[in-house]
């Protein structure tokens, strides 16, 4: 009793810290400065991650690295094969059409267990709801067998209606079926309201191209619809505030998660970068959870806005053809949105009364900060039964990192041979389209131009060595075969990498078993195990703790 006690007053004292009051702001902007420099370590930790997801980009969209350019040179070929866009989008069409099919199938279902717990209260009325039917079962049999005593008819006798546990327990099954049922209903209407199947589509390409892609929610927020109602003999409409769940899908550059970890649970936090308009900063004051006079003062010092590109910020907009944006921040403004714990020693740094004996305990909290550190919103768990509210999917988890690797990564080897073969390739045709010449000008006549050649042209030449050749002809040896067998080596190993093979994109194979019906079925029938398996961890990953989430 004392403990639950001590627990329900340390909750209160933290949830005091939360409040924007007098007394409090301080604590709270000292907060706020001492999570910018988590933040800043978050960013040093994530670098060498982010070079290797620049290098997945560039080579999703058929581009070079600059390093590599420069050794390729201005007079050399610069094809890239873009085979690393045909495995994601192979991937991506599959997995999605088998998370997401057509008609009204569902990747998940709202079923009660086989021996579902529910609440006394619930069971005590199932048992009086049986109760009541059976004394009316048993005052209708005792009514009819008066009525046949007094007709002078033999009745034989009846073994009155008994309340058994198991009818109470097929009771209490029949009603958790009840509201599963209707539960399921209420999470499809909300998931088709948040456009959960665009949102994952979205997630399931990021962790095939990087490895890893994150989904947000549920989190709640309030919306503004219009209906029509009658009023005095004709319609008028009328504007009201309803609450929604929010998903969203996360870009990894802007999630920031625990570094040390190598999993969502082992994180201590997980920040998430903000660039937001002034119309949709503003828009945050109107909101009861956040500080409305920290945001206003903050937006009417800065005008113009304030935000910190990072280096990967101007790799993307050249990767992307944005060049003529490079640098250009005007009117955008930065916010931080932390997700984690925060321990006893924190809350004494931020003016809290811990107990001594109850610093080493910790509570989850949310809190979103201005680029100088300014505390604008600081809450506790918002929903019960959730901490985390990202839901991640890895396409190949890496047991070193939090992150995982993605096709890009995993054929990079393979990418880069094969584009340097079709280069050399390339070249060599190039060379070998023609003869090349070698002239000599001193044994040509004054009126000759050396750099005119064209079919049946006569060479004029003077009287100088008469024995000598002015023109010869040099042929350039073609290895095209031999490059075009190495190219065709290297995607082949592309595919043994991957374990997406060449003919799941509708390549018509006409070699080995793929070229007869049955071994194509087979060899799709094996291919199917490798999706079946990033099938699993997107349910394990984002379904199973999603659709809890959202039940909560």
């Amino acid at each position: 009793m004392n403990q639950n006690s001590d627990q329900l007053e340390y909750a209160v004292a933290a949830a005091d810290a939360m409040q924007d009051r007098e007394g409090g702001v301080l604590a709270l902007d000292a907060l706020g400065v001492s999570l910018l420099q988590e933040f800043a370590q978050a960013e040093a930790d994530r670098r060498l991650t982010e070079e290797r997801w620049l290098k997945d980009l560039r080579q999703y969209r058929g581009q070079y690295d600059p390093d590599v350019l420069a050794l390729i040179g201005p007079k050399r070929s610069r094809a890239f094969v873009r085979k690393t866009r045909v495995k994601v989008k192979t991937v991506d069409s599959r997995v999605a059409d088998l998370l997401f099919p057509a008609g009204n199938d569902k990747n998940y279902e709202v079923a009660p267990t086989p021996k579902p717990m529910v609440a006394p209260e619930m069971r005590a009325q199932v048992q009086q709801f049986l109760m009541t039917q059976a004394q009316a079962a048993n005052q209708a049999m005792q009514q009819q067998m008066q009525q046949a005593q007094a007709q002078g008819q033999q009745v034989p006798p009846m073994m009155p209606a008994q309340v058994t546990p198991d009818m109470v327990e097929q009771g209490v099954q029949e009603l958790v079926k009840q509201a599963s049922k209707a539960m399921s209903k209420t999470i499809d209407d909300q998931l088709t309201e948040a456009r959960y199947k665009d949102v994952s589509i979205k997630a399931i390409h990021s962790g095939h191209l990087y490895g890893t892609g994150v989904v947000k929610g549920p989190l709640v927020e309030r919306r503004v619809r219009t209906r029509f109602v009658k009023e005095g003999g004709r319609w008028v409409s009328k504007s009201e505030s309803y609450i929604v769940p929010f998903i969203d899908f996360v870009p990894l550059w802007r999630w920031y998660p625990d570094m040390t970890a190598t999993s969502l649970e082992q994180c201590r936090y997980v920040y998430e970068r903000h660039t937001m308009s002034r119309a949709q900063l503003a828009e945050l004051t109107d909101r009861k959870s956040f500080r409305g006079d920290v945001i206003k003062r903050y937006i009417k010092s800065h005008p113009e806005g304030e935000i910190k590109l990072r280096y990967y910020d101007n790799e993307i907009r050249v990767i992307g053809e944005r060049t003529s944006t490079q640098g250009k921040t005007g009117g955008q403004y930065e916010v931080l949105e932390r997700w984690g714990w925060l321990n006893g020693e924190d809350l004494c740094s931020i003016g809290v009364k811990v107990p001594e004996e109850r610093k080493h305990e910790a509570f989850f909290a949310n809190v979103w900060l201005l680029p100088n550190g300014e505390v604008i919103k600081a809450v506790l768990q918002p929903i019960d039964g959730v901490t985390w509210p990202y839901h991640v999917y890895y396409f190949d988890k890496d047991e070193t990192s939090i992150f995982g690797e993605g096709l890009a990564s995993i054929m990079r080897d393979d990418q880069t041979m094969i584009n340097a073969a079709t280069r050399m390739m390339l070249d060599n045709g190039a060379l070998t389209a023609g003869p090349q010449y070698e002239v000599n000008p001193h044994l040509l006549s004054s009126i000759e131009k050396v750099d005119e050649i064209y079919p049946h042209k006569v060479w004029l030449r003077n009287q100088n060595m008469p024995g000598s050749r002015a023109v010869t002809v040099v042929d350039v040896p073609n290895h095209i075969g031999v490059l075009q067998s190495m190219a065709q080596t290297f995607e082949q190993n592309a595919d043994e990498v991957t374990a997406i093979p060449r003919y799941m994109s509708g390549e018509n194979a006409s070699n080995g078993a793929a070229g007869t019906s049955s071994g194509l079925s087979m060899l799709m029938g094996a291919v199917n195990i490798v999706i079946k398996d990033l099938i699993t961890a997107w349910d394990e990953g984002v379904t199973v703790s999603f659709i809890t989430a959202l039940y909560h």
